[in-house]
């Protein structure tokens, strides 16, 4: 009877068992960092778009209300008039550092600027930086640039406004004043103050100042 010869066989020893251990760890560390980075990056992008879209909805806001400024529902009635009366919404005024605007319009197009304190609708709006909360504020009843009675308008418990800015860029053609202002809002997340953005926006007011 032939005896069969058997291939020797035989496993890794110890020496090769550590090396494929250690390749093993180094490609998993490899790829963990990769994830890592990966959910890293997302947060990061997530907290800039979050920021992103809490300014910019706070600017779509102003925007919008200042170029209504000066609207008055009585206009056109005064088109060929000898004595033309004068536009009771027409101003807009300006803090001297320019973190605070105020204006009207005839947001129920009667004509009238509904008087104070408690008349409504209100017609009398503004915008201002309050730096004890790191907040934009949405003037209430009529309230002057250095009163109280403001409220709120951005969460100071979800992002610090550090910087608003409204700066005029007005044309007068001697009758008229064309009136556009360059808007700058700067804020952070209350979270992670290292997230900051600046968004800008011009804003055109449709209604000419007549001189």
């Amino acid at each position: 009877m032939l005896s069969r010869c058997l291939p020797h066989q035989r496993g890794f020893n110890l020496i090769e068992l550590m090396v494929s251990l250690a390749v093993g760890l180094m490609v998993m560390g490899g790829a963990l960092s990769v994830v890592i980075s990966i959910i890293a990056t997302n947060t990061a992008t997530l907290k800039i778009t979050r920021l992103n879209d809490e300014l910019r909805d706070v600017m779509m806001m102003i925007t919008r209300d200042l170029r209504r400024a000066g609207y008055w529902g009585r206009a056109l009635n005064q088109v060929g008039s000898n004595n033309p009366a004068s536009n009771p919404f027409a101003l807009i005024t300006l803090s001297a550092d320019g973190s605070c605007v105020l204006f009207s319009y005839d947001s129920n197009n009667d004509g009238e600027l509904n008087p104070l304190p408690n008349k409504l609708p209100n017609e009398r709006y503004g915008y201002r930086l309050d730096t004890s909360d790191n907040a934009i504020e949405v003037r209430q009843a009529g309230a002057g640039c250095t009163d109280s009675g403001w409220q709120n308008l951005t969460d100071e418990k979800s992002i610090n406004i550090t910087a608003f800015n409204i700066q005029p860029q007005l044309v007068n053609t001697g009758q008229v004043t064309v009136r556009q202002y360059q808007i700058t809002l700067t804020g952070q997340l209350n979270s992670d103050p290292t997230v900051q953005r600046t968004v800008q926006s011009t804003v055109k007011v449709r209604n000419n100042q007549i001189n």
